[in-house]
């Protein structure tokens, strides 16, 4: 199922960069970041010079900052990033919206939920961790992935994409209404 499921996320992407927006590469790059930052830390507390007895003071410091890393990156992904597939860079001519595309697929279901909200709108907290996912806001369409995936597990792309376009023309739509 993961594999199905990842296979329509990429679909989506595709559309959605076909559709004339840019995919923000910020969340991944913190991410990076950060994890690079803790690997280094680890890699101190592994190859440092001194023996065990004598290196303590700096496995402790080496562990704490290393907890502490993953703990922020944990945190910044799950509340950040949640449970978006991808982000986008503003575009211009949908008036500045920048998308937060996410997915779902349930454990043993053929119900592929797909939704698609302005970025600007999410308000990273701790209160959204607990709440279902995809959340209310944007637009949001189910299928069954027996729509477009064929009895050889072989993804028909372009009528996927066709149905993303469509879901990111209502919520540029949505968006124009509003503003």
């Amino acid at each position: 199922m993961a594999g199905l499921k990842r296979g329509l996320d990429d679909c989506a992407l595709n559309a959605v960069l076909d559709a004339g927006y840019q995919e923000n590469y910020l969340t991944s790059n913190v991410k990076i970041g950060i994890g690079s930052i803790t690997i280094a830390v680890a890699l101190v507390a592994q190859f440092y010079p001194k023996k065990h007895p004598e290196n303590w003071g700096m496995l402790l410091a080496c562990l704490i900052f290393y907890c502490i890393g993953s703990t922020f990156l944990s945190l910044f992904s799950a509340l950040y990033e949640e449970d978006a597939c991808f982000i986008t860079r503003p575009k211009k001519a949908a008036g500045d919206l920048a998308l937060r595309v996410s997915s779902r697929l349930p454990r043993y279901s053929d119900r592929y939920t797909l939704a698609v909200s302005d970025q600007a709108k999410h308000k990273p907290s701790l209160a959204n961790l607990w709440k279902p996912v995809p959340r209310g806001d944007g637009v949001q369409q189910e299928w069954s992935l027996t729509q477009f995936y064929d009895v050889d597990g072989v993804l028909h792309d372009d009528i996927f994409k066709a149905e993303v376009q469509r879901l990111v023309a209502r919520c540029e739509g949505q968006e124009k209404r509003v503003t």
